[in-house]
């Protein structure tokens, strides 16, 4: 199905200054622009989750360290 938007002059000049080639479309700027935002969520994603594990790591680390000092004392 094909649907029909409105769009103001600018928004307009601004997907035509994205265009690759002057056989895109407009809705190949979008779905490319579209593609472009969700590979960047899962980018930072996945960087969230290193960083977690890295941080998981090192609390583990600072606990073992912890538990072995608690050792030393007894």
């Amino acid at each position: 199905m094909i649907t029909t938007i409105q769009l103001n002059d600018d928004v307009k000049m601004a997907l035509s200054k994205m265009k690759i080639s002057n056989k895109e479309t407009y809705e190949d700027v979008i779905v490319r622009m579209i593609k472009q935002i969700d590979e960047s969520k899962n980018d930072k994603i996945d960087i969230l989750k290193k960083g977690y594990e890295e941080m998981s790591q090192t609390s583990s680390s600072i606990n073992d360290e912890w538990s072995s000092a608690d050792k030393q004392w007894d």
